[in-house]
Protein backbone atom coordinates (compact mmCIF):
# COMPACT_ATOMS: atom_id res chain seq x y z
CA UNK A 1 0.00 0.00 0.00
CA UNK A 2 1.40 3.42 -0.92
CA UNK A 3 2.36 5.90 1.78
CA UNK A 4 -0.61 8.04 2.87
CA UNK A 5 -3.24 5.50 1.80
CA UNK A 6 -5.50 4.00 4.44
CA UNK A 7 -6.86 0.50 4.41
CA UNK A 8 -10.66 0.43 4.08
CA UNK A 9 -12.39 -0.51 7.30
CA UNK A 10 -14.75 -3.50 7.46
CA UNK A 11 -17.66 -1.11 8.13
CA UNK A 12 -16.88 0.93 4.99
CA UNK A 13 -16.66 -2.27 2.97
CA UNK A 14 -20.03 -3.46 4.24
CA UNK A 15 -21.62 -0.11 3.44
CA UNK A 16 -20.24 -0.22 -0.08
CA UNK A 17 -21.70 -3.67 -0.65
CA UNK A 18 -25.15 -2.49 0.40
CA UNK A 19 -25.50 -0.09 -2.52
CA UNK A 20 -27.73 -1.42 -5.28
CA UNK A 21 -26.81 -0.77 -8.88
CA UNK A 22 -28.91 1.46 -11.20
CA UNK A 23 -29.82 -1.63 -13.22
CA UNK A 24 -31.21 -3.33 -10.11
CA UNK A 25 -33.33 -0.31 -9.22
CA UNK A 26 -34.62 -0.15 -12.81
CA UNK A 27 -35.42 -3.85 -12.77
CA UNK A 28 -37.34 -3.49 -9.51
CA UNK A 29 -39.43 -0.71 -11.08
CA UNK A 30 -40.15 -2.64 -14.31
CA UNK A 31 -43.44 -4.35 -13.21
CA UNK A 32 -44.85 -0.99 -12.10
CA UNK A 33 -43.71 0.65 -15.36
CA UNK A 34 -45.47 -2.08 -17.36
CA UNK A 35 -48.74 -1.52 -15.50
CA UNK A 36 -48.51 2.26 -15.91
CA UNK A 37 -47.90 1.84 -19.63
CA UNK A 38 -50.86 -0.49 -20.11
CA UNK A 39 -53.07 1.80 -18.03
CA UNK A 40 -52.18 4.86 -20.13
CA UNK A 41 -52.72 2.93 -23.37
CA UNK A 42 -56.12 1.52 -22.35
CA UNK A 43 -57.31 4.83 -20.90
CA UNK A 44 -56.58 6.52 -24.23
CA UNK A 45 -58.32 3.71 -26.12
CA UNK A 46 -61.34 4.06 -23.81
CA UNK A 47 -61.77 7.69 -24.83
CA UNK A 48 -61.33 6.87 -28.51
CA UNK A 49 -64.17 4.36 -28.15
CA UNK A 50 -66.25 7.01 -26.40
CA UNK A 51 -65.61 9.27 -29.38
CA UNK A 52 -67.01 6.57 -31.67
CA UNK A 53 -70.07 6.32 -29.42
CA UNK A 54 -70.42 10.13 -29.64
CA UNK A 55 -70.36 10.07 -33.43
CA UNK A 56 -72.72 7.07 -33.70
CA UNK A 57 -75.27 8.76 -31.43
CA UNK A 58 -75.35 12.05 -33.34
CA UNK A 59 -74.78 11.12 -37.00
CA UNK A 60 -73.11 7.84 -38.02
CA UNK A 61 -72.68 9.13 -41.59
CA UNK A 62 -70.56 12.10 -40.47
CA UNK A 63 -68.07 10.24 -38.34
CA UNK A 64 -64.95 12.11 -39.49
CA UNK A 65 -66.52 15.51 -38.80
CA UNK A 66 -67.80 14.52 -35.35
CA UNK A 67 -64.51 12.91 -34.36
CA UNK A 68 -62.73 16.14 -35.32
CA UNK A 69 -65.02 17.88 -32.82
CA UNK A 70 -64.38 15.11 -30.26
CA UNK A 71 -60.61 15.49 -30.54
CA UNK A 72 -60.69 19.30 -30.18
CA UNK A 73 -60.92 19.64 -26.34
CA UNK A 74 -57.61 19.69 -24.46
CA UNK A 75 -58.77 17.21 -21.79
CA UNK A 76 -60.56 13.87 -21.70
CA UNK A 77 -62.83 15.18 -18.94
CA UNK A 78 -64.22 17.76 -21.37
CA UNK A 79 -64.79 14.95 -23.87
CA UNK A 80 -66.80 13.02 -21.29
CA UNK A 81 -68.87 16.14 -20.57
CA UNK A 82 -69.61 16.42 -24.31
CA UNK A 83 -70.78 12.81 -24.43
CA UNK A 84 -72.92 13.26 -21.32
CA UNK A 85 -74.56 16.37 -22.81
CA UNK A 86 -75.28 14.54 -26.06
CA UNK A 87 -76.68 11.59 -24.10
CA UNK A 88 -79.21 13.81 -22.34
CA UNK A 89 -80.76 14.97 -25.61
CA UNK A 90 -80.40 11.56 -27.25
CA UNK A 91 -82.50 9.99 -24.50
CA UNK A 92 -85.33 12.40 -25.17
CA UNK A 93 -85.30 11.70 -28.89
CA UNK A 94 -84.86 7.90 -28.64
CA UNK A 95 -86.72 6.67 -25.57
CA UNK A 96 -86.91 3.19 -27.11
CA UNK A 97 -83.13 2.91 -26.66
CA UNK A 98 -83.22 3.36 -22.89
CA UNK A 99 -81.24 0.17 -22.27
CA UNK A 100 -78.16 1.30 -24.17
CA UNK A 101 -78.62 4.84 -22.81
CA UNK A 102 -78.31 3.43 -19.31
CA UNK A 103 -75.15 1.58 -20.28
CA UNK A 104 -73.57 4.74 -21.68
CA UNK A 105 -74.42 6.55 -18.45
CA UNK A 106 -72.89 3.70 -16.42
CA UNK A 107 -69.77 3.91 -18.59
CA UNK A 108 -69.48 7.66 -18.00
CA UNK A 109 -70.06 7.38 -14.26
CA UNK A 110 -67.51 4.60 -13.80
CA UNK A 111 -64.94 6.45 -15.90
CA UNK A 112 -65.43 9.59 -13.84
CA UNK A 113 -65.01 7.61 -10.62
CA UNK A 114 -61.82 6.01 -11.92
CA UNK A 115 -60.30 9.18 -13.36
CA UNK A 116 -58.88 10.39 -10.04
CA UNK A 117 -57.20 7.07 -9.33
CA UNK A 118 -55.84 6.99 -12.86
CA UNK A 119 -54.34 10.44 -12.36
CA UNK A 120 -52.73 9.30 -9.11
CA UNK A 121 -51.24 6.23 -10.82
CA UNK A 122 -49.78 8.23 -13.72
CA UNK A 123 -48.72 11.43 -11.95
CA UNK A 124 -47.76 10.56 -8.37
CA UNK A 125 -43.99 10.66 -7.75
CA UNK A 126 -42.63 7.19 -7.02
CA UNK A 127 -39.27 6.00 -5.78
CA UNK A 128 -37.55 2.64 -5.47
CA UNK A 129 -36.15 1.72 -2.07
CA UNK A 130 -33.78 -1.09 -1.11
CA UNK A 131 -33.71 -2.76 2.30
CA UNK A 132 -30.01 -2.75 3.16
CA UNK A 133 -30.42 -5.83 5.37
CA UNK A 134 -32.48 -8.11 3.12
CA UNK A 135 -31.57 -6.52 -0.26
CA UNK A 136 -35.28 -6.49 -1.17
CA UNK A 137 -36.38 -3.67 -3.48
CA UNK A 138 -39.75 -1.97 -3.16
CA UNK A 139 -41.60 0.77 -5.07
CA UNK A 140 -43.33 3.33 -2.84
CA UNK A 141 -45.06 6.69 -3.34
CA UNK A 142 -42.81 9.62 -2.52
CA UNK A 143 -45.15 11.43 -0.15
CA UNK A 144 -42.38 12.92 2.02
CA UNK A 145 -42.89 16.45 0.67
CA UNK A 146 -46.67 16.25 0.87
CA UNK A 147 -47.55 15.51 -2.76
CA UNK A 148 -51.36 14.91 -2.62
CA UNK A 149 -51.39 12.13 -5.21
CA UNK A 150 -48.55 10.29 -3.50
CA UNK A 151 -50.31 10.68 -0.14
CA UNK A 152 -53.39 8.95 -1.56
CA UNK A 153 -51.18 5.96 -2.43
CA UNK A 154 -49.52 5.95 0.97
CA UNK A 155 -49.76 2.58 2.72
CA UNK A 156 -50.85 0.77 -0.45
CA UNK A 157 -48.97 -1.80 -2.51
CA UNK A 158 -48.20 0.40 -5.53
CA UNK A 159 -47.99 -2.49 -8.00
CA UNK A 160 -51.25 -4.06 -6.83
CA UNK A 161 -53.08 -0.72 -6.82
CA UNK A 162 -51.97 0.37 -10.29
CA UNK A 163 -52.61 -3.09 -11.68
CA UNK A 164 -56.19 -2.95 -10.35
CA UNK A 165 -56.73 0.48 -11.90
CA UNK A 166 -55.38 -0.86 -15.20
CA UNK A 167 -57.81 -3.81 -15.07
CA UNK A 168 -60.74 -1.49 -14.44
CA UNK A 169 -59.72 0.85 -17.27
CA UNK A 170 -59.44 -2.19 -19.55
CA UNK A 171 -62.96 -3.28 -18.56
CA UNK A 172 -64.34 0.17 -19.44
CA UNK A 173 -62.42 0.27 -22.73
CA UNK A 174 -63.87 -3.06 -23.85
CA UNK A 175 -67.38 -2.14 -22.77
CA UNK A 176 -67.20 1.17 -24.64
CA UNK A 177 -66.13 -0.74 -27.75
CA UNK A 178 -69.06 -3.14 -27.37
CA UNK A 179 -71.52 -0.25 -27.02
CA UNK A 180 -70.16 1.41 -30.15
CA UNK A 181 -70.44 -1.78 -32.19
CA UNK A 182 -74.01 -2.17 -30.94
CA UNK A 183 -74.87 1.34 -32.14
CA UNK A 184 -72.91 1.08 -35.38
CA UNK A 185 -74.05 -2.33 -36.60
CA UNK A 186 -77.15 -3.06 -34.50
CA UNK A 187 -75.50 -6.23 -33.23
CA UNK A 188 -76.85 -7.39 -29.84
CA UNK A 189 -75.27 -5.78 -26.83
CA UNK A 190 -73.33 -8.49 -24.97
CA UNK A 191 -73.49 -9.03 -21.25
CA UNK A 192 -71.69 -6.35 -19.30
CA UNK A 193 -68.30 -7.59 -18.01
CA UNK A 194 -67.80 -8.05 -14.29
CA UNK A 195 -66.14 -5.11 -12.56
CA UNK A 196 -62.55 -6.09 -11.65
CA UNK A 197 -61.60 -5.97 -7.98
CA UNK A 198 -57.95 -6.96 -8.41
CA UNK A 199 -55.16 -6.43 -10.87
CA UNK A 200 -53.72 -8.50 -13.68
CA UNK A 201 -49.99 -8.00 -13.19
CA UNK A 202 -49.35 -11.72 -12.63
CA UNK A 203 -50.33 -12.28 -16.26
CA UNK A 204 -46.94 -11.07 -17.44
CA UNK A 205 -43.55 -12.32 -16.37
CA UNK A 206 -42.01 -10.57 -13.41
CA UNK A 207 -38.27 -9.90 -13.44
CA UNK A 208 -36.02 -12.24 -11.52
CA UNK A 209 -35.33 -11.21 -7.92
CA UNK A 210 -32.28 -8.93 -7.69
CA UNK A 211 -29.04 -10.57 -6.67
CA UNK A 212 -26.97 -9.38 -3.74
CA UNK A 213 -24.98 -6.30 -4.82
CA UNK A 214 -21.22 -6.70 -4.95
Amino acid sequence: MATGETKPTKLATRRKKKKGTPAQFDRAFTPVAVEIGHLARNWNALHENMGLIFSAMISPDRKALLLAVWHSPPSDRTQREMLRAALGRWRLERPHLSAVSNEIEWLLNKTEELSGKRNDALHAPLHVLMNTTTYVFNVEPNYFWGHPMAKRLQGKDVLLEISKIRAQATCLMKWAGAIWLHLESARPLPQKPAWPTRGLYRSHKLPAPPTRPT
